[in-house]
């Protein structure tokens, strides 16, 4: 099969080379345990397995602009960075110790998200795949079960270019 316009790689860029940088060292809060692209419930993930990251690329539409040259880019322009092709993370957290003011869920939910921007953005382009990544919507939530699970959600938008005649 032939993948034209790059999506596989860039979402395998993103589960092999941008997130795994979420390892508990220098800049970065947590240590993911799990990143997938096989989307499961929070119920459904064992707490060793968290923090746990998936990948979504079910993208609700994505605009494609005629450019120069035969080629087309991702977005209704060439220049806008929040107007791409939608690439979501979402990230479950259990907690596993006893939540004060200074360590609860509310907080990793924070640095959660924090982790996920700075490790999309440590390389604009995903080693030349693309253009620019830009972070345009986040969300926390916790959910109260039979143990509280947090789910830290970011999207961002992708620009990137390609020719489908090469």
């Amino acid at each position: 099969m032939s993948d034209i316009i790059g999506i596989e790689n860039i979402v395998e860029y993103i589960r092999t080379v941008a997130l795994p940088k979420i390892d508990g060292t220098g800049d970065y809060n947590q240590t993911v345990k799990t990143i997938t692209r096989i989307f499961s419930l929070p119920h459904e993930i064992a707490t060793c397995d968290m923090p746990f990251i998936y990948i979504s690329n079910n993208d609700d539409g994505c605009k494609v602009t005629e450019m120069t040259g035969c080629e087309l880019t991702m977005g209704s322009t060439i220049v806008n960075l929040s107007d791409g092709y939608p690439i979501d993370l979402i990230a479950y957290l259990k907690t596993t110790t006893a939540q004060t003011e200074e360590n609860n869920l509310d907080k990793q939910l924070n640095y959660m998200q924090s982790d996920m921007v700075r490790a999309m953005m440590s390389d604009i382009t995903f080693g030349g795949l693309i253009n620019s990544v830009q972070p345009v919507a986040m969300m926390n939530k916790i959910i109260v079960q039979d143990d509280e699970v947090g789910i830290a959600f970011m999207k961002f938008m992708l620009k990137f270019d390609f020719n489908p005649y090469t």
